[in-house]
């Protein structure tokens, strides 16, 4: 599982790893996206910005995901906020889904 920040350098990250694995560890590789779990609304990127165009740009990347998810949020959410409550969650095999009350 990679856990990079939900932004752009965190899908750069995440693209950069994944594109240096061999394809049989890639594709066993899960992306987290920080900004799935409840955290405090920041200022939404210009969408006229380099962050917004960095991120549709990443769409064709191995980080697809996080990158849409990033740019349907329109702002970034570090990791480091929720990192613990998402890893405690996903290794307890627990069935309650990012965004609902744990």
């Amino acid at each position: 599982m990679l856990c990079p920040d939900a932004d752009l350098g965190g899908v750069r990250i995440a693209s950069a790893i994944l594109n240096e694995l061999p394809a049989s560890a890639s594709e066993t590789v899960t992306i987290s996206d920080a900004g799935a779990w409840p955290h405090k609304p920041q200022h939404r990127w210009p969408t006229d910005g380099a962050t917004v165009a960095g991120l549709t740009r990443a769409l064709e990347s191995p980080a697809t995901e996080l990158a849409r998810a990033c740019l349907n949020r329109g702002y970034r959410v570090e990791q480091e906020e929720h990192i613990y409550e998402a890893v405690r969650h996903w290794l307890s095999g627990a069935t309650v889904t990012p965004g609902s009350s744990m």
